[in-house]
């Protein structure tokens, strides 16, 4: 039985591979494909997490507003709508969104979206405090054991965000460096390749503004860990864009124009996902972003014309 293809467990876990793998567009054909042979809630899930993945954020919306009303989709369908919001620059609304489910949202992942929303507005009082609170008794409680130590790594990237704002690289550095070597239990793999990526890539950037001598021997293992993690299976949409940082601060701008064509051939629209992240701020104006800025701005402002189109007042906008 939990072998049968149309088993939704066996299912999500073949979504959910190929979304790490980062085979998004052939994600969506076979969710699609699956919903219609057997339509269940876990798939529903599972493809609003490729339109995030895929930066489709118009498309989440869309589905989302198809899906009001549903009790059994309605706390992923709130989180996925303030997911969006963030990324097409709508911090009111996903503000809004987050405070006026408060009252019913799992803690932990309010705390999430409250960090989310804090890195696009570059908030950096808010990371310092939501990275407190999650490690907090009271947050810790109502996390399943098993899952427990998986916050560790998210607090400490919150926090070097929060230095790396106040212009602190120095500070920020330490705080990414603890997020990237922690060492979680097996059962946060999830999220732990992608996160560690970022973590590096952020550490990359605070050691060039703090200490650019040290920069080769850092280039140097976060590439080795690169190479690791892809051997591995990993390259999902936060991995790819990590990488192309990565990429940019090495120097290495042929690499990153190849990272980049690879994310767009994949199906990833990439936009959101960097204008709403510190990381790239300085970058934009390095190649190959410079170039490619234009197109993929194009692209991502056509979906927020095609996102502001939809009336979300049955999701409480």
């Amino acid at each position: 039985h939990q072998l049968d293809p149309l088993n939704p467990a066996v299912q999500v876990n073949y979504l959910s591979s190929l979304i790490a793998l980062g085979n998004l567009d052939r994600a969506r054909e076979e969710g699609q494909r699956l919903l219609t042979l057997s339509p269940n809630e876990k798939l529903q899930k599972i493809l609003w997490h490729v339109s995030l993945e895929r930066g489709s954020y118009d498309e989440v919306l869309a589905l989302a507003v198809g899906r009001a009303g549903s009790v059994d989709t309605a706390p992923y369908l709130n989180d996925a709508v303030i997911e969006a919001l963030i990324y097409l620059q709508r911090f009111d609304e996903a503000g809004r969104m987050i405070a006026g489910n408060r009252g019913t949202m799992d803690l932990p992942r309010r705390l999430f979206l409250e960090a989310s929303l804090a890195v696009g507005r570059r908030d950096a009082a808010t990371l310092r405090r939501v990275a407190s609170e999650l490690v907090s008794p009271a947050v810790v409680a109502e996390i399943p054991a098993p899952f427990q130590g998986c916050s560790r790594q998210w607090t400490g990237l919150w926090l070097g965000i929060a230095e790396l704002l106040d212009d602190k690289p120095a500070a920020a550095q330490k705080h990414f460096r603890t997020a990237a070597n922690e060492t979680l239990p097996v059962i946060c793999e999830d999220d732990t390749p992608a996160l560690r990526l970022v973590a590096l890539a952020y550490a990359l950037e605070s050691q060039a503004r703090a200490d650019a001598a040290g920069l080769p021997a850092a280039i140097t293992a976060a590439r080795r860990e690169i190479e690791r993690l892809r051997a591995l299976g990993w390259n999902d949409a936060w991995f790819g864009t990590a990488e192309i940082a990565i990429a940019m601060l090495s120097g290495d701008e042929q690499g990153a124009a190849t990272l980049l064509r690879d994310i767009r051939r994949r199906g990833l629209q990439p936009y959101g996902r960097m204008r709403t992240s510190p990381l790239f701020d300085r970058l934009w104006d390095q190649p190959p972003l410079d170039a490619a800025r234009p197109a993929l701005a194009a692209e991502y402002e056509a979906a927020r014309t095609r996102a502001a189109a939809l009336q979300l007042a049955k999701l409480g906008l």
